[in-house]
């Protein structure tokens, strides 16, 4: 009588076990689905107003360094002005349009920089 209780009361816990795993496991359950760019009007426009595509800071560069003397000599290589340097992570203010720059960059061998774009949680 004994042995039956334990396998009735481990088939229990297994099953149990098995049907929240897989309750757990399937997303619709958990969380409302979520569309992207998906309102009446298309993509939000950017601060720049404009409407879709990828949103970034306009008039910003970005690029990775090791220190700060870095980042102010490719400043001066592109002829622009260093914003801000945090983290390794290089903020240029440009004048004109960012992708030129970009793409003179790479044509020269430069340190590569590339636009400031604007990531969000939801």
């Amino acid at each position: 009588m004994k042995k039956y209780r334990w396998i009735i009361i481990t088939v229990l816990c297994v099953s149990v076990g098995l049907i929240l795993l897989g309750w757990l496991n399937n997303p619709k359950h958990v969380f409302a689905p979520v569309k992207d760019f998906e309102s009446p009007g298309g993509a939000p426009p950017d601060s720049a107003g404009n409407q879709g595509g990828e949103a970034y800071e306009p008039n910003q560069l970005v690029g990775l360094f090791e220190n700060e003397e870095q980042a102010k000599e490719c400043a001066e290589l592109y002829g622009i002005e260093l914003q801000s340097f945090s983290y390794g992570v290089a903020v240029f203010k440009v004048e004109g349009d960012p992708n030129m720059l970009i793409e003179k960059g790479k044509d020269n061998g430069w340190p590569e920089l590339s636009l400031n774009h604007k990531i969000t949680a939801f």
